[in-house]
């Protein structure tokens, strides 16, 4: 006949309180309303107690078979089991030797006389474990009450194979045998999706979620980590788990999923489907010894032992598909394969469980306590066609897994005057982070014990619940790795004894809750730790700087709350703090080493409590403490914070400022007045890693009452007065005596060095024309604003062209600016340049040198701008020549050499070369030009000399210049003489005082001069140059010289010193030719 067997998955029940809150506790409930009346209790009680005994008088000693251990009993033994009374009974071989066993409560032990010993059916339950693997045997397992070994198969045929293998054994007894043939039967385990509650999980990449149940807080015994036991088919190895809650199936979700861990222990094989699950992070997980379910939590849970696993044994079950069911073991000591795999030493129970309930726990139960024996993992069915639960027992999993479960077995503990518990300690190592549990035994932890944790080198954080008022004597000391102490939430933990943290060389920090950091520091029973204690987490925080709008915050204060606020103080400068309330406050100030450097006083008006301090706070940290003067008061509370010192900055052209003072949220702002009207240039720049860059900025000009204005009022198109986008700079024409708002926002770079410069005119780049008057560029059309000042240094008629090449469609601003006789800057005129409109064609004619402003406005960066300027010069021409030729032609001079250009009769004027004519080389390094037309020879090369006729710039004369080099190496001593220029005046007061004579030129006249008297170098009409300035003069001792005299660039000479002197010019153009003069001071 087939069957039709349920196969089912096994989860995990939660056991541990996430949110380290209180929790509310509840008695034990039997939700299964199994029937369990008082006789059957006591009879059960009792039964237990007598097993554990009278076990121990039949069993002999312990032997392993295939890794698996078992025990070996004294013959005449034929098994154990609880009937329907309660009662034990004790199955016996020989019921006339039963008296031997008998307890000395005999009436709790029934004893039955069968067949077989023990011994006997487990060395049959062996035999067939040999070959469930090549079989189709699932399950093969003792019965105790009716002294059999059952065997569950899938394979009719497999009868005789079992048969055959014992009967080669020598150890078939048809009436030791139990058969039952199922096609379908087996047993198996799974993780698929299912409802159910609080829950253990793995969600797959593609979405399959695998989940179960948690059976209980552990510790691993190798590590000390803290962590949950659940199945290895619901955890395998290196699998990341996760707490969901429990399943919602409204919304197709968990409730909740957190992180747990990674399955670091995960074993399905010999006794046990166990897996151990350490917390990834053990300070976010309170262990708790308790069972849950729903909303029932079972507080009094303890370590069961084998000797509580009797067939016919009440049991509870918790998962999270069929919730908290109630059951009997059906058998102790089966085998099963599953998964190709062979489980022994399981035992099997009535109450089977679903999928979603894998890994949770099973508890023996008399009623009262929970004894945790074993874990759920699989289902399968017997041979009343009824399906069977099946678990491996706790014992094996903590000594394969070699872990410890967290009971009520694992604290010492101490109840205390009030009901609540006192924790004395552990009864297990632990390393790593340890939440101490709130709630112990159905009780609240309110104090930990004298020496509770001392000399635990494992733990380095510990997280103290909000349950704990008071720490004894020693309670961590020498905890030689323990860094840190938690303190959550609002706790007061008023009562501190000695030593507490005597010995603890590695400790960092205590952490408390942040509004009561400075209740803790200046409470006398933490004193000694004050340099310890920090804040759970950053109080409300908020950024001061001098241009902070005023904050206001309301809100409420409870009974005996404290308020405290950080702020991020950006500027050492007085601040306003305001409190007002309807009762007495305290407010306290203090700086970033949690120093007290203010503390307001309470001034009751209308009804009102006021608080307030106006303390000068440095750049760094402040903290502000609030709170009611009486813990009793509670109510509104109002807080106004503002700054109280004003820091405007005044700034001055020309000079750079500090941007990153008084940069707050990236802004910055300053005041600055023209003194003139006048064009004003801002950039930004700051110093990155040791690298010059132009900050990305944004600059805005206002006027004092904060509106913004327009960069050149002068011109008739309006562009305000605001940066372009990611530049660095800004130019506007400021008025005469007016001041503005710079207001300035730079990108979050990490500045070394932050500057504001502010340029003038005078301080822009000037370009001057070529040697032929003439100035070409092709510039890249720099970001935002800029300006170029343009030189005419000569008179003349100019063309000059701006074209724009770009794709800029929105108008960018150019305006022109010239000089005035004052050298002052006019407006001119202005353009709107863009992509379409983009070509500038002016024709200046300057009678007077002047320089020409170009300012662009609002440049986005893109393309390029050509500047071409060149003099007009090819109409109106007249003729000039030299006193080398009557006509114009190419004049050749020497090196060095002068000759006078002279004006032709086609001259628009021709009385005079100086009055009405300005003349120009138009390359100065080759010849120059006096303003009387002398050209001097200065260098080899060709230039032009320009004569321009001052009333008209557009008539111009030219004559080109050619000079060669002196080919002479002969010295050329010239004439010379003193004291007469050439329009004959007397000069030198060596001569005007009546103490010597005038000296005419010649050669090497004797010279004689006064000490403190001067006279002055004349040339004659040998030299190249008439100019005394053309030479370089010197004075100097030749030997045996002991006089000395001064000279002048102007050829000045007085006596200084008496006796010889030599007095030296040589001619700047032509080294050949030099003055040689010996002088005598008297």
């Amino acid at each position: 006949m087939k069957k039709r067997i349920l196969t089912i998955v096994l989860f995990l029940s939660f056991l541990i309180v996430f949110n380290l809150n209180t929790i509310k506790l509840f008695a034990y409930e039997d939700s299964s309303n199994l029937s369990m009346n008082q006789v059957y209790l006591s009879n059960l009680s009792q039964s237990i107690k007598i097993y554990s005994q009278i076990i121990l008088e039949f069993q002999v000693r312990t032997d392993f078979h295939n890794n698996k251990e078992y025990m070996i009993y004294n013959e005449n033994y034929a098994g154990a089991y609880i009937d329907d009374t309660g009662m034990l009974n004790i199955a016996v071989v020989n019921n006339n030797n039963s008296v031997n066993y008998m307890s000395s409560d005999y009436s709790q032990v029934i004893y039955q006389e069968f067949t077989y010993s023990y011994n006997f059916l487990q060395k049959v339950l062996n035999s067939i474990e040999d070959i469930m693997l090549e079989s189709s045997v699932y399950i093969v397992g003792i019965d105790d009450e009716l002294n059999h070994v059952f065997v569950e198969l899938n394979d009719e045929t497999d009868v005789e194979v079992v048969i055959q293998h014992l009967q080669n054994e020598e150890l078939y007894e048809p009436n030791a045998l139990y058969f039952e043939v199922d096609s379908d039967g087996g047993l198996s385990e799974t993780s698929n999706i299912t409802y159910g509650g609080e829950s253990i999980f793995h969600r797959y990449t593609t979405g399959i979620i695998s989940r179960g149940t948690f059976a209980v807080n552990a510790v691993c015994k190798d590590t000390g980590r803290i962590g949950v036991l659940t199945n290895a088919h619901v955890a395998p190895y290196d699998m990341t788990m996760s707490y969901g809650g429990y399943w919602d199936e409204s919304i197709s979700s968990f409730t909740d999923e957190i992180f747990l861990g990674t399955a670091s222990k995960s074993r399905q094989q010999n006794t046990i489907d166990a897996a151990f699950i350490p917390y990834a992070d053990q300070s976010k997980w309170e262990i708790t010894p308790y069972a849950k379910y729903n909303n029932i939590i079972y507080d009094d849970v303890w370590l069961g032992n084998d000797n509580q696993i009797i067939k016919g044994q009440p049991i509870m079950r918790i998962g999270q598909t069929t919730g908290v069911t109630s059951g009997k073991i059906r058998s102790t000591n089966t085998s099963a394969k599953i998964n190709g795999k062979k489980l022994t030493n399981l035992f099997r129970f009535t109450n089977p469980p679903e999928k979603g309930d894998s890994g949770g726990p099973i508890y023996y139960t008399d009623g009262d306590k929970l004894y945790l024996i074993g874990l759920n993992f699989g289902v399968g069915n017997n041979i009343f066609n009824k399906h069977l639960g099946y678990a491996c027992r706790i014992s094996n999993v903590m000594s394969d897994l070699n872990v410890t479960p967290i009971t009520n077995d694992s604290f010492n503990t101490t109840i205390l005057e009030d009901g609540t518990i006192q924790l004395d300690g552990l009864n297990f190592d632990v390393s790593g982070e340890f939440v101490i549990p709130s709630s112990l035994k159905g009780k609240i932890v309110s104090k930990i014990g004298e020496n509770a944790f001392s000399n635990n080198n494992g733990i380095t954080q510990i997280i103290v619940p909000p349950t704990i008022t008071s720490i004894s004597d020693g309670a961590f000391k020498n905890c030689l790795n323990l860094k840190e102490i938690i303190i959550q939430k609002e706790t007061d933990i008023t009562n501190v004894g000695t030593d507490v943290f005597s010995g603890c060389s590695s400790l960092e920090k205590i952490v408390v809750p942040t509004s009561k950091i400075f209740r803790y520091k200046e409470d006398t029973n933490w004193s000694e730790y004050s340099n310890l204690i920090k804040y759970v987490e950053s109080p409300s925080n908020y950024d001061f700087h001098c241009r902070t709008p005023r904050k206001e915050l309301t809100f409420d204060i409870s009974q005996g709350e404290t308020i405290l606020y950080m702020l991020n103080i950006e500027c050492p400068i007085q601040y306003m703090i305001d409190v007002e309330a309807s009762s007495k406050l305290i407010m306290n100030i203090y700086d970033e080493n949690m120093d007290l450097i203010a503390n307001g006083l309470t001034i009751e008006s209308g009804g009102k409590h006021i608080v307030f301090s106006c303390p000068s706070l440095q750049i760094g940290k402040a903290y502000i403490e609030i709170y009611m003067e009486n813990n009793l008061n509670f109510g509104d509370i109002t807080i106004q914070m503002y700054p109280h010192t004003s820091t405007n900055n005044y700034i001055k052209t020309g000079n750079k400022v500090n941007v990153l003072t008084h940069l707050h949220e990236n802004k910055n702002e300053f005041l600055i007045t023209a003194s003139a009207g006048d064009l004003l240039w801002l950039k930004v720049e700051g110093l990155v890693n040791n690298n010059l860059v132009n900050s990305q900025s944004s600059i805005s000009i206002k006027d004092f009452n904060g509106n913004v204005i327009e960069k050149c009022s002068l011109s008739e198109y309006f562009h305000s007065a605001e940066s372009v986008s990611d530049s660095n700079n800004i130019m506007f024409y400021a008025s005469n005596n007016e001041t503005y708002k710079i207001y300035l926002e730079v990108a979050d770079l990490d500045y070394y060095e932050l500057t504001l410069t502010v340029l003038q005119v005078t301080d822009f780049t000037c370009f001057n024309m070529n040697n032929e008057d003439r100035y070409f560029d092709e510039i890249s059309m720099p970001l935002g604003d800029f300006a170029y000042v343009y030189n005419f240094e000569r008179i003349g008629t100019y063309n000059i062209i701006l074209e724009y090449l770009g794709n800029q469609t929105n108008d960018m601003l150019f305006v022109l600016f010239e000089t005035n006789d004052s050298n002052e800057y006019t407006y001119k005129n202005s353009f709107a340049i863009n992509s379409s409109s983009n070509f500038i064609d002016l024709t200046e004619t300057l009678t007077s040198s002047k320089k020409i402003l170009l300012c662009v406005f609002d440049s986005i960066g893109m393309g390029n701008l050509n500047i071409s300027i060149s003099k007009q010069i090819d109409s109106k021409k007249f003729t000039i020549y030299t006193d080398s030729s009557s006509v114009k032609e190419p004049i050749v001079m020497t090196q060095g050499f002068t000759q006078i250009c002279y004006l032709g009769s086609d001259a628009p004027n021709t009385s005079s070369r100086y009055k009405y004519y300005n003349w120009y080389s138009v390359n100065t390094n080759v010849a120059i030009v006096s303003n009387y037309g002398t050209i001097t020879a200065v260098d080899i090369g060709e230039t032009t000399i320009q004569c321009v006729y001052k009333e008209d710039p557009s008539i111009i004369a030219t004559l080109d210049i050619k000079v060669v080099e002196d080919t002479s190496t002969i010295k050329v001593r010239l004439k010379y003489g003193f004291d007469i220029r050439e329009d004959g005046t007397i000069s030198g007061t060596e001569v005007t005082s009546g103490l010597g004579n005038v000296i005419e030129v010649a050669q090497f006249p004797d010279v004689t001069i006064h000490k403190g008297y001067t006279r002055l170098i004349c040339l004659g009409d040998d030299s190249p140059n008439s100019s005394i300035q053309a030479f370089t003069w010197t004075a100097y001792q030749e030997e045996g010289d002991n006089g000395m005299v001064t000279v002048s660039s102007f050829g000045t000479i007085q006596g200084t010193v008496s006796g010889w002197v030599t007095v030296k010019g040589v001619y700047k153009y032509n080294s050949n030719y030099e003055v040689y003069i010996r002088i005598y001071v008297e």
